[in-house]
């Protein structure tokens, strides 16, 4: 489960790349985050500036994230977090499935089976 700010950090990380794994950067000595790109736009995490290693760490140990060059000052998006939004509604689809249909349908046929047995069907 991700908190706001992970949230909102990964959506604009998706956006500065262009929903791509390319490299994202660390811009020595600002609060903001760059593609490889000399010419490329900027992502600026000042609201975030106390904390945002704890969420690049955090997005990191969930699988949104992966460090490239054995360094934490690199990283980019893994399919995890590109397709963030249809993973997290397939996992809704799936949680109403096993906690709603399953049960109802589980209940039906036993009905069924029940006045089967007893002759009243």
């Amino acid at each position: 489960m991700l908190t706001y700010p992970c949230r909102d950090v990964l959506k604009n990380l998706k956006r500065l790349s262009k929903n791509t794994d390319c490299n994202i950067s660390y811009l020595y000595g600002t609060t903001s985050f760059s593609l490889d790109d000399e010419d490329s736009e900027v992502y600026n995490y000042q609201k975030y500036q106390d904390e945002i290693e704890s969420i690049i760490s955090h997005l990191v140990d969930s699988g949104y994230l992966e460090y490239n060059y054995g360094n934490n000052i690199n990283f980019h998006l893994t399919q995890k977090g590109l397709h963030h939004s249809s993973l997290t509604f397939q996992s809704a689809i799936l949680f109403l499935f096993k906690n709603f249909t399953l049960p109802i349908v589980v209940s039906i046929t036993t009905t069924l089976i029940t006045l089967y047995i007893k002759g009243q069907l």
